[in-house]
């Protein structure tokens, strides 16, 4: 073999070697912290009372495929039940409790595409039950409603997780809108929301209530009161295609990746769409690894 062949084929095998490395290192990682993720989809809403929405069921299954790939076990619900939403809050308790012994290092992931409320300052998820009227009122929520402080309570339980909680949908008032045209026009997802989480559900006096749960970071897809736009039919929402674009870049801290998502959207051409954040975290997350651990070729 020639020297310069020879020389090629050592820059070679020592590129072959760092990239496993890298590799080797950032599975490793992941293997370090228990990631869990709980997605859930709801678009086929009855017409007759809420807009049937295009696009959760699609951003469900994406951030599935993407979260999996960034180590995270996922669990993904679509046009669920109000029944089946509160069992898998109990259930992704009992997968983040069955983690914690094993693991100090536990990552809860919650993330929501489809209709929600904000009522006298409470935080509401609208279920796919068909026979709901989705009558928010401050002294009683009926059928097809699930109180977001639920899955607080659940996670809340298992003690000291990084939290990260991604709400694809509007924060505005369901009962002060139309929501249940289906004009192309007014395509939006009118209750796709959420206000920002701070009231306690009264099942408990301490922590392990539903309480905002500490260590947490917060995504939302637009601001208080406000509206969010689902998206083009059969695609993702703006919200969802723009994370889907950044959630794997490496070095991207969890607070970055959601501020640089909201500039684009809010960029966006024809949009007065404001994504919003607030964050408890104690330390950075990273999606995909921080800077250093990738060497510089």
């Amino acid at each position: 073999m020639s020297t310069s062949k020879l020389f090629v084929y050592k820059v070679f095998r020592v590129c072959t070697l760092l990239i496993g490395f890298v590799f080797l290192t950032t599975q490793a990682a992941y293997a370090a912290q228990a990631r869990i993720a709980l997605v859930i989809g709801n678009a086929d809403y009855p017409s007759r009372t809420v807009a049937t929405l295009q696009n959760p069921v699609n951003d469900a299954r994406d951030m599935h495929r993407a979260l999996k790939k960034l180590g995270f076990k996922v669990y993904r619900l679509e046009n669920a039940e109000e029944w089946k939403m509160e069992k898998a809050f109990r259930f992704f308790g009992q997968q983040l409790k069955a983690a914690d012994p094993k693991n100090n290092d536990v990552v809860a992931l919650f993330y929501y595409s489809g209709h929600g409320a904000q009522v006298n300052g409470k935080n509401y998820l609208l279920a796919v039950d068909k026979d709901s009227n989705y009558d928010v009122k401050e002294s009683k929520v009926n059928k097809g409603i699930v109180l977001m402080t639920k899955l607080f309570h659940e996670i809340n339980a298992v003690g000291d997780t990084t939290n990260i909680f991604i709400l694809d949908a509007c924060r505005n008032n369901p009962a002060s809108k139309d929501v249940s045209s289906t004009e192309p026009s007014k395509r939006i997802s009118a209750l796709k929301g959420i206000y920002r989480m701070e009231e306690k559900l009264e099942i408990g006096n301490a922590r392990g209530d539903g309480s905002d749960p500490d260590n947490s970071i917060f995504a939302y897809a637009t601001a208080r009161d406000k509206v969010a736009e689902d998206g083009e039919y059969g695609v993702n929402s703006p919200y969802t295609q723009y994370l889907l674009s950044l959630i794997a870049k490496k070095g991207l801290s969890a607070y970055d990746l959601f501020q640089q998502v909201g500039n684009l959207v809010k960029q966006a051409p024809n949009t007065e769409q404001e994504p919003w954040q607030y964050s408890s975290m104690k330390r950075d997350f990273y999606f995909n690894g921080t800077q250093e651990m990738y060497p510089t070729f």
